[in-house]
This record gives structure tokens, C-alpha cells and sequence, in this order.
């Protein structure tokens, strides 16, 4: 019927939603882990209550990563893995962006070059996969 074709088209777009949202809650956790780096972070403090910013970083990105993993999962209910996975890859070059521009990290030309070639073989997986 017409009203399935609608449904259909409606979950497979909310799939990739889903997948849009898993990495954006697994960019954010990552950042928050080289944040609690940069904070004094460390293992023995967060066991014994000796709590810093480090450790609030930390303890944030916990849960994040859970959110991701729930995320993905609903994604990859809709999505081939053949075909989220490497949209996962490749949406980090964002994170490499963010880390440039947020935390002063530099990116050589090699690494640009390298991120374009991954974002090209995301594109071609993407433009010439069927999805199942």
C-alpha cells in the first residue's frame, strides 16, 4: 500500500538519523576523553573521590558512548553494515576539523589528503552500494 511505501521510507531516513546521532554522541565522548587529558585525569583519582575536571570529562563521555552504541544499533537495524560503517569512518573527518579548530591541533597536508581519500571512498561506497 501506499501508507507501507510511506512507513518504509520514513524508517530507513530515521535510520540514517539514528546514524547521524550515534556519531555525533561518539564525536562529543571523544572529544570529552582528550579533554579530561588535558585536565589531569587519571584512574587512581576517579577510584578514590578525587575528583577533577578531568574526571567530570571522563565521566560524562561514559554515558555518551553508551547513547552511541544504542544509536547505532537502531541504525544498523535499517542500515547494511557494508554501508554505515564506513559513513561512521568518514564523518570523522569532522573530528579532525573540530580538533584543529577547539583543541589547536594541527593537520599536515598528508592528513588532509589522507581524510579526502577516505571521504572519496565513503562517497563511492555510498553512491554505488545498493542497500540491501
Amino acid at each position: 500500500s501506499a501508507y507501507g511505501g510511506i512507513v518504509a521510507r520514513y524508517t530507513a531516513m530515521m535510520a540514517y538519523l539514528f546514524l547521524i546521532l550515534a556519531f555525533v554522541s561518539n564525536a562529543g565522548a571523544n572529544v570529552l576523553l582528550k579533554l579530561a587529558t588535558l585536565n589531569n585525569f587519571s584512574f587512581a583519582a576517579a577510584l578514590s573521590g578525587q575528583w577533577n575536571l578531568g574526571v567530570l570529562y571522563a565521566g560524562i563521555a561514559v554515558p555518551l558512548f553508551g547513547i552511541n552504541l544504542l544509536l547505532y544499533l537502531a541504525a544498523l537495524d535499517k542500515i547494511p553494515l557494508s554501508i554505515a560503517y564506513p559513513i561512521m569512518v568518514g564523518m570523522t573527518f569532522f573530528i579532525t576539523i573540530g580538533a584543529s579548530l577547539l583543541l589547536g591541533e594541527k593537520v599536515s597536508y598528508i592528513h588532509a589528503i589522507g581524510m579526502a581519500m577516505i571521504l572519496g571512498g565513503v562517497f563511492l561506497i555510498v553512491r554505488f552500494t545498493s542497500a540491501g
